[in-house]
Formats: C-alpha cells, structure tokens, sequence
C-alpha cells in the first residue's frame, strides 16, 4: 500500500489532523517486525495470542475470522475465571 494514495480526512465522522495519522516512510517487512506481545505464562491466554500472528496483512478477508477466534477464546478464558 502507498501512503501516498490514501486520503483520509475523517474516520468514523471525525475529523482528523496531521497529528491523528503516523504514515511510515518505507515499507517494513512483517519478518523485521517483533510480536507487540510478550508471553503471559497462561497457556489458554498465549494461545489466543499467537492466532494473531498467522493473520495475513494481505488479505484483510481473514483478519475477521481470526479475530473473532481470538475474542471468543479470551472470552472463554475470562467467564471460566471464577470456576
């Protein structure tokens, strides 16, 4: 995607600044990119977490189902807390 080609002058109806957007300069490669998430040391938790790692930045198709699966395992995890 070239940064140069998006226009966005609002999301959601709000307008935005220079201030809002932080647009990169260069294309970085997903291989140079560290996970923004460190291990928590509960499996269920870790596992969730690493569905968001095969989430392919090139098909935002899949972006939905993956993220769901991730939401509805921490879920699981949050409502089984008290038993």
């Amino acid at each position: 995607m070239n940064p140069e080609l998006i226009d966005v002058d609002e999301v959601d109806g709000e307008q935005l600044d220079s201030e809002d957007l932080f647009l990169l300069d260069e294309v970085v490669h997903s291989e140079l990119v560290l996970p923004v998430w460190e291990a928590t040391g509960h499996g269920e938790i870790d596992a969730a977490l690493e569905l968001i790692q095969v989430i392919d930045v090139e098909d935002i198709h899949s972006h939905h189902e993956i993220l769901t699966q991730v939401h509805d395992r921490l879920r699981d995890v949050m409502v089984n807390l008290d038993r």
